[in-house]
């Protein structure tokens, strides 16, 4: 999936984000102001990667870090209005390209492509990664879970 992605979609930004932090971004677009055990868990890293990669997307500006009012030691991050905007312009622009590749199949093709992405959209449902994640790496499925495509 990374090769495909890397080979089909262009470049979303002048500095070449990692999929990982967009993928960072995408999570907190999903879970919306979250602590770093809940991002660190759904996106299958450790606290100390998901807390390296968020001081760099908090230092481009993209991610805002807040404190805890009721308690010191935790930490809130939520996307920034820069944060969002990068993210939507990226679902937008693969959007865009999977609706591309999507016109260059048969109304049957179409079709039959529908039926099984319904399956599959049932099956998401039927094993819970729909919904938000525990904040347990042992709770979520496959250590990087799916995020849903309305996250991105």
């Amino acid at each position: 999936m990374k090769r495909f992605v890397r080979q089909e979609f262009p470049p979303f930004s002048e500095k070449q984000m990692s999929e990982e932090k967009l993928r960072c971004l995408g999570a907190l677009r999903f879970l919306g102001k979250s602590q770093l055990k809940t991002l660190a868990a759904y996106d299958g890293l450790s606290s100390s990667s998901q807390c390296i990669m968020l001081n760099q997307l908090v230092q481009d500006g993209l991610v805002s870090r807040s404190d805890d009012p009721t308690d010191r030691r935790n930490v809130f991050y939520a996307l920034t209005d820069p944060g969002l905007s990068l993210v939507s312009a990226v679902l937008a622009t693969r959007i865009e390209f999977l609706c591309g590749r999507m016109d260059r199949l048969s109304a049957s093709e179409k079709t039959r492509f529908a039926d099984a992405l319904t399956v599959v959209l049932r099956a998401v449902e039927a094993i819970g990664l729909h919904q938000r994640p525990k904040t347990s790496k042992q709770q979520i499925v496959n250590r990087t879970p799916i995020v849903p495509f309305e996250s991105y």
